[in-house]
């Protein structure tokens, strides 16, 4: 089986470090205000953030500005990653849940995310995972869309497990976003009201938490999803 695990408000929170970091890395680029508040960023991804915000501010959005400001942001993020490190907060369970998750043979454990590769790793490892147990890795840039981060997940476990089928893939994450994408493919979908999103407004997820504070109970929902 595959596990997909989203990062922001599922595995760990930053407390706004992020778009902090991509509005002053906006301003730099475009040489005045980049208002990352005017868009919905909740399960996005980043490059679909950059161009919406983009839009809004009649900035232009091609690809050599999206490379600048992919950049300046990196640099940014690390920056308050270092001197802010407090405000980001590992969510109770996570880490003993991705050691349950590597420790079994039977399952492959991925991220599913809407980060670049460079901010996302920087903010797992400093959350404290360790990101040389993630064997499939499905970022921001991997797809036009969330929806398209699935699939491309998917090919990178099937060349370890051939016959690993949608319904033997569980999404973990936080917003309505990771549960379209799931059950737009035929995956299952765990769901975890630790983001922006109540355990209503999460209801369509094949089962909803609170929490994963109880990291044994999460890893047993899980292996039940998939069948195992």
């Amino acid at each position: 089986m595959l596990v997909l695990l989203d990062i922001d408000g599922t595995l760990l929170r930053t407390h706004g470090l992020g778009l902090e970091a991509m509005a002053a890395a906006g301003a730099e680029v475009f040489g005045r205000s980049f208002p990352t508040e005017k868009v919905d960023t909740s399960g996005r991804l980043d490059h679909l953030i950059f161009r919406e915000v983009c839009a809004v501010a009649g900035f232009p959005d091609d690809d050599d500005h999206m490379a600048r400001f992919r950049t300046t942001y990196v640099r940014e993020m690390h920056a308050r990653l270092k001197a802010e490190p407090e405000r980001l907060v590992t969510m109770p369970g996570t880490l003993a849940l991705v050691d349950l998750l590597h420790e079994n043979p039977n399952v492959e454990v991925g991220v599913l995310t809407g980060n670049w590769e460079e901010t996302g790793v920087a903010k797992m490892e400093q959350a404290g995972f360790d990101t040389s147990r993630i064997s499939v890795r499905s970022w921001g840039d991997s797809g036009l869309h969330r929806r398209d981060l699935v699939p491309h997940a998917m090919k990178q476990a099937q060349v370890k497990r051939p016959d690993l089928v949608p319904s033997q893939v569980v999404v973990l994450g936080d917003t309505p976003k990771d549960i379209d994408c799931a059950h737009h493919h035929g995956c299952r979908c765990l769901a975890t009201a630790t983001g922006a999103f109540s355990v209503e407004e999460l209801s369509d997820a094949d089962l909803v938490f609170a929490d994963l504070a109880e990291s044994e109970t999460v890893y047993s929902s899980i292996l039940q999803l998939a069948g195992m």
